[in-house]
């Protein structure tokens, strides 16, 4: 499971963090989590989004797309809109 820009959802939900500090801030940076995730051809079956996240990055500049919000958009879609956080699967 992914969980992007919640740092908390990994304590509640007893994952263990596989990758570099997505939660940070969403930007430019993120394309390191998406290298890793390539490279190791071990993309989520889940992932957990801040609430609008998706949403709100699609009124931004696309020079400074988040290149993981870009992979999350094209290749999974949101399941949940009532929790506090979007709740997406692989397509």
């Amino acid at each position: 499971m992914l969980v992007f820009n919640s740092p908390l959802s990994y304590l509640l939900v007893g994952s263990r963090i596989a990758t570099n500090a997505v939660w940070l801030s969403a930007g430019p940076s993120d394309r390191y989590t998406v290298q890793f995730f390539d490279q190791h051809h071990s993309w989520p079956d889940k992932a957990l989004v801040s609430r609008g996240l998706l949403q709100e990055a699609a009124s931004t500049d696309p020079t400074l797309q988040d290149p993981l919000i870009t992979v999350l958009k094209r290749d999974y879609r949101i399941v949940d809109l009532t929790a506090p956080l979007d709740v997406l699967v692989r397509s």
